[in-house]
């Protein structure tokens, strides 16, 4: 690895030190840390650090929808009648009402994009 330091910049930073530029460490000057560059329109912007996790917005969806369903169970609608108000099946209803009983560390992992791969409420027809 080839390392550029400009002269100028030592000299500054070892006055600005009250030191010696042969007492500054060029090598320890280096920051190394992943990035993306992304561009929106005219503007250029750059993402230090890893990029933000991906939140699954239709599961988070699934959950809040689950809970509703769920909230409707316990108030004494069958699964049937949700379902059919809702356009989908007795099935369906029921998978995702089950979505509302997920642990609270889980659900924390969701919203923080943690989630583990294998959990998705893709609906396959």
């Amino acid at each position: 690895m080839r390392e550029v330091i400009f002269v100028p910049v030592l000299l500054v930073l070892a006055k600005w030190l009250d030191c010696l530029p042969g007492h500054i460490n060029a090598s320890e000057l280096t920051i190394e840390n992943p990035f993306q560059i992304r561009r929106r329109g005219v503007e250029l912007k750059l993402h230090l650090g890893d990029p933000p996790p991906e939140i699954d917005e239709t599961l988070v969806q699934n959950i809040v929808k689950g809970r509703r369903w769920l909230a409707m169970v316990i108030d004494g609608k069958s699964f049937s009648e949700i379902a059919q108000v809702e356009n989908v099946s007795t099935r369906r209803v029921q998978d995702i009402a089950n979505l509302a009983l997920i642990a609270p560390d889980i659900l924390d992992a969701i919203t923080l994009g943690e989630k583990s791969d294998g959990l998705s409420t893709d609906y396959q027809f």
